[in-house]
């Protein structure tokens, strides 16, 4: 059974300033970026469990698609995967979660 795919406003906030970044000087590798990323993304509809455990407290799970990070909690009792933040593995501090 496929799991539906939301985003937090934080985590469309930080896909936009990769997309961003990215275009600032090449704007098709931007492109390709933010469709390669939601592409993989995509997966976790199937997989919603692929990823480990970041903070088993809070049932947040972290997906890598290289070189970005992606932070996602399960909700098993409505189908949904929410899709926290998606930060940059180069990017220092933690990721507020």
């Amino acid at each position: 059974m496929a799991y539906r795919i939301v985003f937090t406003d934080e985590a469309l906030g930080d896909i936009e300033s990769i997309i961003d970044f990215i275009a600032d000087s090449n704007p098709a590798a931007a492109e390709r970026v933010g469709t390669t990323l939601l592409d993989h993304i995509q997966i976790l509809s199937t997989f919603p469990l692929i990823g480990s455990f970041v903070s088993e407290s809070g049932g947040v799970r972290r997906f890598i698609h290289a070189p970005y990070r992606i932070y996602y909690r399960v909700w098993h009792n409505r189908l949904v995967v929410e899709v926290l933040h998606v930060w940059h593995g180069a990017r220092f501090g933690p990721v507020d979660i």
